[in-house]
């Protein structure tokens, strides 16, 4: 069996567009309960999350106009109390409509990963690949820390993904979270999927906190994944 190129197991920066729009991307586990069907798909309250905030920053700007109008009097001020609450109340909700949009795009839809019990098929959404049982003989889980060293600042991530060793012995990594939290955070909810995982698959699980200069080299390493 091949050993897993090592490139594969590093802390891979993924470059989209919008990333600032899309913040710490939300994403759960979900779990049939009539099928066993495990899906890793994009939280549906990323919608109600954004008018929350909205609601919220419009209030507080609002009374913060309300006050200055009634201390002032003058016409900004009424202006200011009036315009701006409306105009975060649709500028947030907008805010998070776009990031929604750029997450669907860049992985195909909500859908991240689907696991099939009944058939032991595993389907990744980005890619648009399945994978039947008979199409790989191992598979490893894994979660690594790290940080794009081309970024101004040093602003580490929690990268989640999936390892699949096909039948002609060649590994893949499908790539499923890269979420900018903390990595007690970030460690938990990958421990959640393994856990889920786990009493239907067959894995093994690998954990890594890449440190800034691991980063530095590998990001700056002519090493090539096969």
């Amino acid at each position: 069996m091949p050993e897993i190129p090592e490139k594969l197991k590093w802390y891979q920066p993924q470059y989209r567009w919008g990333r600032i729009v899309n913040g710490p991307i939300p994403w759960r586990i979900y779990v049939d309960d009539m099928t066993g069907c495990v899906e890793i798909k994009r939280t549906p309250l990323l919608h109600i999350y954004w008018v929350i905030v909205g609601m919220v920053a419009a209030g507080i700007f609002g009374g913060a106009g309300y006050y200055v109008s009634l201390k002032f009097g003058d016409a900004f001020s009424t202006i200011f109390m009036i315009c701006f609450p409306l105009a975060m109340l649709v500028f947030m909700p907008a805010v998070g409509a776009l990031g929604v949009w750029v997450d669907s795009t860049y992985w195909n839809g909500p859908l991240r990963f689907r696991y099939e019990p009944q058939n032991g098929e595993l389907f990744f959404a980005k890619e648009k690949i399945t994978y039947r049982p008979e199409d790989y003989s191992k598979l490893v889980l894994g979660c690594v820390e790290g940080a794009d060293i081309n970024k101004d600042e040093y602003n580490p991530t929690v990268q989640f993904f999936i390892l699949v060793l096909d039948k002609n012995e060649n590994w893949h990594r499908y790539t499923l979270s890269d979420d900018n939290v903390s990595w007690s955070w970030g460690h938990k909810r990958f421990t959640q999927v393994v856990e889920r995982l786990q009493p239907l698959l067959e894995f093994e699980v690998f954990v890594k906190e890449y440190s800034k200069d691991e980063c530095f080299a590998q990001q700056n390493s002519n090493t090539t994944a096969h």
